[in-house]
């Protein structure tokens, strides 16, 4: 495992937005455009909601987003944005951001993390679920897509 060190970000820094830009390229050539919606990396820098990036040697090799979402059943927490360069994937990196990214929310009270997937990353769903997560409906203003894999986790302390 390489040695690295999640940290929450305090600004939109231009390694940012290229990390960001680079995971946005991957994405589309997973998936038809009209299969993706980036969420810009600015709307996480708010009070309820985390962007942190994960840093390798001075260099971000990773981040990931996760927002608080209030529902009339409760807090859930959506995690978004999730993204590794590639030499550094499979080092532990990506697990790392999700575990800080869900105390983020079990802090905030988010009772369950959600996410969504993509049938094109077979890695990533099975590390989603290798930390806990199951498969369940689409969620929010998401409508059913068989390209998509919908994804849930409950929170504990």
């Amino acid at each position: 495992m390489s040695n690295f060190e999640i940290r929450i970000a305090s600004s939109i820094t231009s390694e940012l937005r290229d990390l960001a830009a680079d995971a946005d390229r991957h994405m589309a050539s997973l998936y038809p455009a009209h299969g993706t919606r980036p969420v810009p990396i600015e709307s996480f820098m708010g009070t309820d909601s985390a962007l942190v990036g994960a840093w390798c040697n001075n260099q971000l090799t990773g981040c990931g987003a996760a927002r608080l979402l209030q529902t009339s059943t409760g807090n859930i927490g959506e995690i978004k944005r999730l993204f590794v360069s590639e030499r550094h994937r499979r080092t532990g990196i990506s697990t790392a951001i999700i575990r800080e990214l869900e105390s983020f929310l079990l802090h905030a009270g988010a009772s369950a993390s959600l996410l969504v997937t993509g049938i094109r990353q077979p890695e990533a769903v099975s590390l989603y679920r290798k930390l806990g997560y199951v498969e369940r409906n689409a969620y929010g203003d998401y409508a059913p897509d068989l390209l998509s894999v919908f994804m849930e986790k409950r929170l504990v302390a």
